[in-house]
């Protein structure tokens, strides 16, 4: 499990990486997808350091926001109307 959670760590610093210089589309919709993507990147550390801790049903609670945090990210890129995404602005 250690290699696993070292691999996935890795590859999360290699993501961190590549968008640390991106910045979103300049308009409203691709900048609010582009927050929920990064809270999705949040709960992923989250979900990682509750497994090293052994924290095993956080974890799995964890990794429902994360796959809600990516759903809402795309949801809100393609399919979301205008008044959704300056709601979420708002917020």
């Amino acid at each position: 499990m250690d290699d696993l959670l070292d691999s996935s760590d890795e590859l999360h610093i290699e993501i961190l990486l590549k968008l640390d210089a991106v910045e979103a589309y300049p308009d409203i919709r691709h900048e609010v997808a582009l927050v929920a993507c990064g809270c999705a990147l949040e709960h992923a550390l989250s979900l990682r350091l509750l497994v090293r801790s052994g924290c095993y049903t956080s974890a799995l609670a964890m990794m429902r926001l994360q796959y809600e945090a990516v759903t809402r990210g795309v949801w809100l890129l393609y399919a979301a109307s205008e008044s959704q995404v300056e709601t979420l602005h708002l917020l």
